[in-house]
C-alpha cells in the first residue's frame, strides 16, 4: 500500500478552468415608473473539478490479487488480511472526507449567491405586500357597489312579480341564491341577472302547480318544502306521499268501522234472538200455566154451575119456573145465571174452550 501514497496526494486536484462559459439565470423585471426599467441579472462561471481517480482505480485493480484469499498463508494470514482492509478503509475514507471538502468549497458561492437572493426579494416584498393592500381595498370597494347594484336589481324585479307579497321568504330567496363569484369583475352583469330571474320565475312557478294540485291541508307543508329547496319536485312528491297517506288512514278507518259495524250486528242479532227465545220460552210456559189454571178454573166452573142448577131447581116454583135462575134452551143457545164475582172466570172458561157466548145484566 506504500505505492498508493503518492497517489492519494493528488486525489482530488483542483484545476482553474482554461475555458469560461457565460450562463444566464435568469431575471427578476419592475417597472417602477414609465420611464425607468430595472432588471436583477446573475452570471456564473463554469468550473470544473479533477481528480487522480482513474490512477488509483487502475492501481488497486493491479493488486487484487493480493488481496484474494489465496496469496495470504503462513501464521499471519489473518493478520495480513486484517492490515490490508484497514488501509483499504482508510483509502474510503481519505476519499469520502476530500470529496465533502471539495463539495463544500465548489457549493459556497452558489450558497452565497442564494442568500443574496433572499435578501433581494424580501426587499422587493414590501412594496409588494403595500400593492396588494391597496389593490385589496380598491377591490373590496368595487364588489361592495357590486353588492349595491344586485340587490337594488332584485328589489325591483321582485316589486313586478308575486313574490312582493311574501315579505319574510323574498328576503331568505335572495341569501339562498346569492353567489359571492357575481361580485369579481371578471362576472358580466347578464349572469346574475338572468339567475336571480330564473330563481325568483322557478319559485312563483313551482308555487303555481302546488296550488293548481288542490291540497290545501298538504300546501303549506309542500311550500315550506319550495322554499327550503327550490325543488319543486320535492314538494310534489311531499303531497302525493301525504295524500296517498291520507287515502290508507281512511282505507283502514272505513275497514275497522265496517269490522266494528258487522260485529255490532252480529251481537245484535244474536242478542235479539236469545231475548227471541226467552220472551217465546216464558209465552210457553206463561200459557201452560195459564192453560193449567183455566182447566182448574173450568172444572170449578163446571161444579159451580151444577151446583147453581140444582140449587134453583130446588128453590124454584112448581107452577112458574123463573127463566133467569134456570138455563134454557132457545134455538141452540143456553142461558144461565151466574154471581157477578164468578163471571170472569166462567168468560175465560167460554173462550179457551171456543164456547160463543153472550153476557148481560139480568133486567
Amino acid at each position: 500500500m506504500k505505492h498508493c501514497e503518492p497517489l492519494l496526494v493528488r486525489f482530488f486536484k483542483e484545476e482553474k478552468m482554461k475555458d469560461m462559459q457565460q450562463m444566464t439565470l435568469g431575471s427578476m423585471a419592475m417597472d417602477l415608473n414609465a420611464s425607468n426599467n430595472f432588471a436583477f441579472e446573475a452570471t456564473v462561471q463554469a468550473g470544473s473539478i479533477r481528480s487522480n481517480g482513474d490512477e488509483l482505480k487502475q492501481y488497486v485493480q493491479q493488486h487484487m490479487a493480493k488481496y484474494e484469499m489465496r496469496t495470504y498463508v503462513g501464521d499471519d494470514a489473518i493478520k495480513k488480511m486484517k492490515k490490508d482492509r484497514a488501509d483499504l478503509n482508510k483509502l474510503v475514507s481519505d476519499v469520502e472526507k476530500r470529496r465533502k471538502e471539495i463539495k463544500k468549497q465548489y457549493t459556497k458561492p452558489l450558497t452565497e449567491f442564494e442568500q443574496e437572493v433572499k435578501n433581494l426579494i424580501t426587499f422587493v416584498q414590501e412594496p409588494i405586500d403595500h400593492l396588494n393592500e391597496k389593490i385589496r381595498v380598491e377591490e373590496e370597494k368595487l364588489k361592495a357597489e357590486t353588492r349595491k347594484k344586485i340587490q337594488l336589481f332584485y328589489v325591483e324585479y321582485v316589486k313586478t312579480t308575486d313574490l312582493i307579497n311574501e315579505v319574510e321568504y323574498r328576503t331568505q330567496l335572495f341569501k339562498q341564491i346569492y353567489d359571492q363569484k357575481w361580485e369579481n369583475m371578471s362576472v358580466p352583469q347578464k349572469t346574475w341577472k338572468t339567475a336571480i330571474m330564473s330563481a325568483v320565475n322557478q319559485y312563483l312557478e313551482g308555487k303555481q302547480i302546488l296550488l293548481s294540485m288542490n291540497e290545501p291541508e298538504f300546501f303549506p307543508e309542500a311550500l315550506l318544502c319550495l322554499q327550503k329547496t327550490q325543488k319543486c319536485d320535492d314538494a310534489i312528491a311531499l303531497i302525493k306521499q301525504k295524500v296517498s297517506d291520507r287515502q290508507e288512514r281512511e282505507r283502514i278507518r272505513i275497514e275497522a268501522e265496517a269490522k266494528a259495524k258487522a260485529q255490532y250486528e252480529a251481537e245484535l242479532k244474536k242478542k235479539e234472538a236469545e231475548q227471541k227465545k226467552r220472551i217465546e220460552e216464558e209465552i210457553r210456559k206463561r200459557e201452560a200455566e195459564i192453560k193449567k189454571k183455566m182447566v182448574a178454573d173450568n172444572q170449578s166452573a163446571l161444579n159451580f154451575e151444577k151446583h147453581t142448577t140444582k140449587t134453583e131447581m130446588k128453590s124454584a116454583s112448581p107452577v112458574m119456573p123463573n127463566n133467569s135462575a134456570s138455563p134454557k134452551k132457545e134455538a141452540g143457545m143456553v142461558t144461565f145465571s151466574v154471581r157477578k164475582q164468578d163471571a170472569q172466570k166462567v168468560e175465560q172458561f167460554l173462550f179457551m174452550n171456543d164456547i160463543r157466548y153472550k153476557m148481560g145484566l139480568e133486567g
